[in-house]
């Protein structure tokens, strides 16, 4: 659902000689994550890589999380030159913690959650994320 909010064009007004005319420039936005461009050891194309072999995008802004994923983002925009060279890429370091950490730790200080069930309440957490990124 997310994925299909964030696909919807962005309309672009744009001055003519005649008066203002709208045009739309598809714009994806898009974390990064550990399967893109491909997962580890496939030659099968990651989410990002997918969706923009799905659809066309005039733009693409993804949201890197650590230098990990920026590298992640570039061979992302690299395989795409090769594709589209027309789509423009940037990259947004957003530099967080751990969501999952940031989320436990909120908890804990609120006192919803004993300090020492971190570990039983990450694994899950943890798991789900993973699931829910694997498609």
């Amino acid at each position: 659902v997310l994925a299909r909010r964030l696909q919807q064009p962005i309309s672009v007004m744009t001055d003519h000689q005649e008066g203002t005319m709208n045009t739309e420039m598809p714009v994806l936005l898009s974390f990064v994550g550990y399967r893109d461009p491909r997962p580890e050891g496939s030659e099968d194309d990651g989410p990002v890589l997918s969706l923009l072999g799905a659809r066309s995008f005039a733009r693409v802004v993804l949201f890197c999380t650590g230098g990990e994923y920026l590298e992640r983002a570039r061979s992302v925009e690299e395989i795409t030159a090769g594709r589209d060279p027309a789509v423009s890429f940037s990259f947004v370091n957003l530099e967080l913690e751990s969501v999952v950490d940031s989320l436990i730790g909120m908890l804990q200080h609120d006192g919803y959650v004993e300090h020492g069930s971190y570990r039983e309440l990450k694994r899950p957490v943890d798991f789900l994320l993973r699931d829910v990124s694997s498609g």
